[in-house]
């Protein structure tokens, strides 16, 4: 992700700042989910070209066709296939390839198709899929030209290209989510009578807070007080030394004309 600092729009500015930081935690949790997420603070949405850095930053990146583990979530509208699962999962739909086992996790009761190919599992032996909990498939898919045709259809990847696919269906209800306990009559009542109690101690904690505050302030004010008494101590002795020093001066002066020799004129 490159974005400008400045780019506002949509707040999207503020949605990259959100994914460097959810990227980064989904990395250390769960590894893969290798990324690049750099914001330009100055720029808009151009960024001067300066996201060009990216094109040499991902040429040293290699895609894998057949991830043996894949975490489909969603944001915003999903597609129908996500490398080698296609459907419309319900949640975060999770596939795991271990040996010749592949493990599901987020399908419920819900229908998906996996596109298989030799380079997740072999094909010319058995596979079995466990979706959450529950064995769902046991058993050899053959290839066909069906699969690859479909496989295509979908995405036009040779790379990616299905030789075999395997519809499973779940048997597991979705987990219903937690229900809101509503509030009784009673636990209103209730609250409302404690709720008076809460605003005056609240009220106390806020006066305690405020006189310790003006205590703190009548402090600091005797304190000035005293600094500019002393200062106005200093001013006063400053200005006798200044007085004397000024009449030693006058002092000197008269002593000097009384000393100095007068010239008489000759006619």
């Amino acid at each position: 992700i490159y974005m400008g600092g400045q780019d506002k729009a949509y707040k999207r500015n503020e949605h990259a700042a959100k994914w460097k930081v959810k990227l980064a935690d989904l990395q250390k949790e769960r590894g893969g989910y290798e990324h690049k997420v750099t914001i330009y603070p100055e720029d808009g949405h151009w960024m001067d070209k300066k996201d060009a850095e990216a094109i040499p930053w991902m040429a040293t990146k290699t895609r894998n066709s057949w991830p043996k583990e894949v975490i489909w979530g969603k944001s915003g509208v999903r597609s129908e296939r996500f490398y080698w699962v296609q459907g419309e999962p319900k949640g975060v739909f999770e596939a795991k390839v271990e040996g010749q086992v592949i493990t599901l996790k987020g399908l419920w009761d819900s229908e998906m198709t996996l596109l298989l190919s030799d380079e997740l599992v072999d094909l010319d032996q058995p596979i079995k899929v466990m979706a959450d909990g529950q064995e769902v498939f046991e058993g050899k898919v053959e290839r066909t030209k069906e699969a690859i045709v479909d496989s295509l259809k979908s995405r036009l990847d040779v790379s990616m290209a299905a030789t075999a696919s395997l519809k499973v269906k779940g048997e597991v209800a979705p987990p219903e989510p937690a229900k809101k306990e509503k509030p009784t009559v009673k636990k209103e009542l209730a609250a409302k009578k404690e709720e008076p109690v809460v605003k005056q101690e609240e009220l106390a904690a806020k006066q305690e807070e405020l006189a310790a505050k003006q205590e703190e302030l009548a402090a600091k004010q005797e304190e000035l007080a005293a600094k500019q008494k002393e200062l106005a101590a200093k001013q006063k002795e400053l200005a006798a030394k200044q007085k004397e020093l000024a009449a030693k001066q006058k002092e000197l002066a008269t002593k000097k004309e009384e000393t100095t020799p007068k010239k008489e004129s000759v006619e």
